[in-house]
């Protein structure tokens, strides 16, 4: 089993284009000045190439458009992310990422003894939890609906046929 901290630092790569920091509280102290007491400066080490971890953040990007998370299509920005679900319901949870954050809830119990109850799945439980937060974000300027993932050098895009999967040719109607 992982935390839900080390689950949102994994995810998190995906975004980062392969880049893994290591997990901080806080990103800088200030006094009442505005002066800085003490910052955060954590060393980035790359653990997956950019160009996999785009692929990846892209099929990430079709859970929130069509998939178990598509609710979260309400909020109109450029949002990734996956539910999850323990088969007994103990556990829900739902990662999310937009281009500047990651993050993660998760909903259960510790000692697994006491499900959620059925349906409560990471769509159900967690995600209309993440909805809000982001909401809160957005609604605070925190977040820019035009902002999207930046692809990295060597990505070629191309139309494909939605009902085949293979690349679309001028007859392909979707």
């Amino acid at each position: 089993e992982v935390t839900l901290a080390e689950m949102t630092s994994a995810f998190s790569v995906f975004a980062n284009q392969g880049l893994a920091f290591p997990m901080y509280l806080f990103e800088r102290i200030t006094d009442a000045n505005g002066d800085v007491l003490e910052q955060t400066h954590p060393d980035a080490r790359e653990v997956a190439s950019p160009q996999a971890c785009f692929q990846l953040l892209q099929m990430l990007k079709g859970v929130t458009q069509r998939g178990t998370g598509a609710s979260a299509a309400r909020l109109k920005l450029n949002i990734a992310g996956k539910t999850g679900t323990t088969n007994d319901f103990t556990d829900a949870w739902f990662l999310g990422m937009t281009p500047r954050y990651t993050i993660g809830v998760w909903v259960g119990n510790d000692k697994k003894t006491e499900s959620l109850g059925k349906g409560m799945d990471g769509a159900h439980a967690a995600l209309p939890i993440w909805i809000r937060i982001v909401e809160k974000m957005k609604d605070g300027g925190q977040l820019d609906p035009k902002e999207d993932f930046e692809p990295p050098p060597n990505v070629v895009f191309t139309a494909v046929d939605y009902d085949t999967g293979l690349k679309a040719i001028p007859g392909s109607p979707r």
